[in-house]
């Protein structure tokens, strides 16, 4: 998200921008830090929690100051991936905290609204493929629906769990590390966007090297769901129970001289 405020503007103007704009960058940096600290660490332990809390507030703040600047700058397609990571982010931490995941209000209301954003960024999709130059605010057409479908995928599973019986066990798991997994993959897509950040930090004389955590992070949340579905790698021995001492038959001579 690119934020440029005219030096005419008022000095609140100017100061709410630069807060806000702050937040946005360092939601997004410690989000990027925290959540690959997260994937990597020990699952369920206790740097895997911590960094997993940092990495849910950072992404609240990041995806929310999007949200709700990108209107105001023309930036549509940002708008709604900020307000649907913002979900994401919110659901795939629920499933990380609760015991199960079952349908309730906030789950219905989330469908519905899912279901309204798809419905708009198809109709912006279909605007800008039929403009001359196949795009709407700056944006080309393919990303309206490739977000379209981001939004789609969630609206189905959690009319899912609406519909079917809570998700316990390795499900639950799963909806965590997946949810939270593209939240990161959305924070890392966006950073990798900005030219002073993928243009000279990643970009190659001859290959594109910014494909290289991305394809990381992706076998990363691959790993992860086959891992949490199957159990533990190396599943622990059955310890045998420790041999009970044999006691001898008592000696009639022994007895008898005692």
């Amino acid at each position: 998200m690119i934020l440029h405020v005219a030096s005419t503007a008022p000095f609140a103007v100017r100061a709410l921008a630069d807060i806000a704009l702050g937040l946005h960058l360092a939601g997004g940096t410690a989000g990027l830090a925290s959540g690959t600290v997260a994937m990597a660490a020990k699952k369920g332990g206790r740097l895997h929690r911590l960094s997993g809390e940092v990495f849910f507030f950072a992404m609240l703040a990041m995806s929310g100051v999007g949200a709700v600047v990108a209107p105001m700058i023309g930036d549509l397609v940002s708008a709604f991936a900020g307000a649907i990571t913002f979900y994401l982010v919110i659901t795939g931490w629920r499933a990380g905290r609760v015991a199960q995941v079952k349908a309730g209000a906030f789950e219905i209301a989330g469908v519905v609204l899912l279901a309204l954003a798809v419905a708009t960024l198809l109709v912006l999709g279909w605007m800008a493929m039929t403009s001359p130059l196949r795009t709407l605010g700056g944006e080309p057409w393919f990303v309206f629906f490739l977000v379209a479908g981001i939004a789609t995928l969630m609206a189905a599973l959690d009319l899912k769990v609406i519909l079917r019986p809570p998700l316990v066990g390795p499900a639950r798991l799963a909806r965590h590390i997946w949810r939270m997994g593209l939240g990161l993959w959305i924070a890392l897509m966006s950073a990798l966007a900005q030219p002073k950040v993928g243009g000279v930090l990643f970009h190659g004389p001859t290959l594109n090297l910014q494909w290289i955590p991305v394809a990381a992070l992706v076998i990363a949340i691959g790993y992860w769901l086959v891992r949490v579905r199957r159990g533990p790698l190396y599943p622990r021995r059955k310890t045998r129970p420790a041999a009970r001492p044999v006691r001898s038959a008592p000696n009639p001579a022994q007895e008898v001289l005692s």
